[in-house]
């Protein structure tokens, strides 16, 4: 894992992966057409999480640093030639690898070959250590970001400094980012750093109108959705939503024909038949777990506008989580800090159950564990499917992309439960 965690690493069993998955194509015709076509899906889908973990990180070095994961870069040094030679060779890779090995036919020429191997010998390089370059480049140049209120500007030969947006009424966009911060807050960045578009004209506005980024800010520049006052600016985006669909649905389809295999393999006695006792459970058990995951993800997807919640006069109605009317004598209080509502219920009130067969099995195992006084890692909640997050015996949490903040709007007005109310700190 240490080794797999340099990009150069991750990027060469990138590229052994993607010259073998059209060795299938290529194999003899004893095995028939379904053979070679099930093994080289069996290679594409064992391929596909390396490829992600590559590509991911290939992902966040040529996107602006976000330091601490709570700021969004509004001023940087340029660098799109280097993005650019860094996409280009990316492709050369991609494209490069399976000609290398679909030129070992006889009836392809070898210029085919030699043109894949150069594509890889030269891009492979590029695409794994100039964005990593680059983003260092960028790093050392310093980086303006705004966090709430106010802008921070980080410098590595100088303190980090906070400018608050009403010092900023002098603000010149056409100055240089350093000069045209007030004071000595610009200190330290190099004179290449520029305002990334649209972001003067952002920060400008929040000056007069005070911080509240609106919908087509914070998509523009990649801003924290729970900043805006808008609701559509924490709503999931369709990424978001494919994303999870398509890691379901690889893994359903990796457990099932995992599973097919070895029924096969027993079946034709290929295999001894305690494997199924050995081996066999494992995809069936993944497949009762993943199988209702993205079923529940399909229909959340299929269901953009459902509230997460209703409030009635008998009680909250949980939709998000499948918990059914929760009555007010049940609820001791609802948090709401920003977007995100918690409902807390109280002590005599009937236990919450999580509908996900791996969270419940996975809250056994650690119960088991600190038990036996056996460390382990959590195994997460849900992998991130909508309706799977905070479920626990007397807590319901709801994300702000879930709109639950306005259902506590409606209980606070019914007037039937305390709607406590933290301000968010940004």
């Amino acid at each position: 894992m240490a080794v797999l965690s340099l990009p150069p690493a991750r990027g060469a069993l990138s590229v052994m992966f993607l010259a073998l998955t059209p060795i299938g194509l290529m194999l003899d015709a004893d095995i028939g057409i379904l053979g070679r076509v099930g093994f080289s899906l069996g290679m594409l889908l064992l391929a596909t999480p390396i490829w992600a973990w590559t590509l991911s990180g290939f992902w966040k070095d040529i996107s602006l640093p976000d330091h601490d994961g709570r700021s969004v870069v509004l001023a940087a040094r340029p660098r799109r030639l280097a993005l650019a030679l860094s996409w280009i060779a990316l492709v050369m890779v991609i494209l490069g690898a399976p000609a290398v090995t679909i030129a070992t036919r006889s009836d392809v020429p070898d210029q085919v070959g030699a043109a894949g191997m150069l594509g890889v010998l030269i891009g492979l390089p590029i695409a794994s250590l100039l964005p990593g370059i680059s983003r260092w480049y960028v790093t050392r140049g310093g980086t303006v970001s705004v966090q709430g209120p106010g802008l921070i500007v980080r410098s590595p030969r100088h303190e980090t400094a906070r400018v608050r947006l009403e010092h900023l009424a002098d603000l010149d966009q056409d100055r240089r980012v350093a000069d045209a911060l007030p004071g000595r807050a610009g200190r330290g960045l190099a004179r290449g750093v520029r305002w990334r578009n649209g972001a003067w004209e952002a920060v400008a506005r929040w000056v007069v109108d005070g911080f509240d980024p609106s919908l087509q800010e914070v998509r523009a520049l990649g801003l924290r959705g729970e900043w805006s006052s808008d609701p559509r600016a924490c709503a999931e985006t369709w990424r978001d939503k494919a994303a999870v669909i398509a890691f379901l649905g690889w893994a359903v389809l990796l457990l099932g024909l995992l599973a097919t295999g070895i029924a096969v393999a027993v079946g034709r006695g290929d295999a001894p038949w305690w494997i199924l006792l050995a081996l066999g459970w494992a995809p069936v058990l993944g497949l009762a777990v993943l199988v209702p995951r993205l079923l529940r993800a399909v229909r959340h997807s299929a269901q953009p506008s459902r509230p997460p919640a209703r409030v009635t006069q008998e009680g909250w109605v949980d939709l998000l989580h499948q918990q059914g009317l929760v009555r007010w004598e049940h609820i001791e209080h609802l948090m709401v800090r920003g977007r995100d509502v918690l409902l807390v219920a109280t002590e005599d009130a009937p236990p919450f159950r999580d509908p996900d067969i791996g969270n419940r099995l996975n809250e056994r195992f650690e119960d088991w564990a600190e038990r036996s006084r056996i460390r382990v890692p959590s195994a997460g909640s849900g992998i991130g499917v909508p309706g799977l997050e905070g479920v626990s015996e007397r807590h319901l949490s709801y994300p702000p992309k879930s709109h639950a903040s306005a259902v506590a709007d409606d209980a606070e007005a019914l007037g039937a439960i305390p709607v406590h109310r933290v301000r968010p700190v940004h």
